[in-house]
């Protein structure tokens, strides 16, 4: 019983996971349809109304004008959004405190 739930709580989590980054693809069967996928050497390809991802040969990319694999000097690939990072901020120094260079003059 254990693992039945287990399997099918991985097959949940990988349906959500590939419900959200694959695209959708048209009922139309006639055509072919080919998306770019995040990773420039890997493309979506419809097949029966279903993304399914594909990957290019070693050494080339997807390049999306043509759809097809191609030199990676003929693709323009995006380069992926850096990520947002934040900076601790610099430590405060406090003044390091001063002692008299001169005794004080008694009055």
């Amino acid at each position: 019983m254990y693992a039945i739930q287990i399997s099918l709580a991985l097959v949940v989590c990988l349906a959500s996971t590939y419900a959200f980054r694959a695209p959708l693809c048209p009922e139309d069967n006639s055509i072919e349809v080919y998306y770019p996928s995040n990773d420039c050497s890997k493309f979506w390809q419809c097949s029966n109304g279903f993304p399914v991802l594909q990957g290019c040969p070693e050494d080339t990319l997807f390049n999306s004008d043509l759809n097809v694999c191609d030199y990676p000097e003929n693709v323009v690939c995006p380069s992926p959004k850096p990520p947002t990072t934040t900076r601790r901020p610099k430590p405060t120094r406090r003044p390091k405190p001063t002692l008299p260079t001169r005794r004080p003059r008694p009055q």
